[in-house]
């Protein structure tokens, strides 16, 4: 089964006017602060003994800037990312099949990542990042170069295709 792993973008007029344009900076004092706010509501659930899950912190380097990047990993294994990108805050977690993302994981996204960052003022924007998702290329065509190209064509031809995967909403809200 096709194994995917999206990338989630958020932001708000304040975040996405913090990043100077053309410059090679992946954060600022503005995404560093909604950043380390994420963090301190991700530890209040924590605390709380509502999930179970382990949070940690690395620095991700692009060029001469570095920034934050926090990670929660769960007991079976799962994890999600979160950090900053030009503009944005940036999601991605592992790569999974639909069925274990319905079965086991889509509550963890809407709860740990889509409602905090709603609560932080920050929303998927259609220009601004706009996420998009990675295929798995062996788990998704094996061997078959022919269904990659098709499944190009396809969506370059036909771009609505996108957003079954996300619930046809371009917030790319499960909710």
């Amino acid at each position: 089964e096709p194994r995917f792993g999206p990338e989630h973008t958020f932001t708000n007029q304040e975040l996405f006017e913090s990043f100077p344009p053309k410059r090679a900076v992946i954060s600022t004092d503005v995404s560093d602060r909604y950043l380390r706010q994420y963090y301190e509501k991700i530890s209040e659930i924590q605390a709380s003994g509502e999930r179970s899950f382990k949070l940690s912190s690395s620095s991700r380097t692009f060029g001469f800037s570095s920034a934050e990047k926090y990670r929660i990993t769960f007991q079976d294994g799962f994890s999600i990312d979160v950090f900053s990108d030009p503009g944005v805050i940036e999601v991605t977690h592992d790569p999974v099949t639909i069925a274990d993302y319905e079965s086991k994981y889509q509550k963890r996204v809407q709860t740990l990542v889509f409602d905090v960052l709603k609560q932080m003022g920050l929303t998927p924007w259609e220009f601004a990042g706009s996420g998009h998702i990675h295929l798995d290329l062996e788990s998704s065509f094996g061997s078959k170069g022919r269904i990659l190209r098709q499944y190009v064509a396809d969506y370059y031809n036909h771009p609505v295709l996108a957003g079954g995967a996300f619930n046809h909403d371009i917030r790319n809200s499960a909710g």
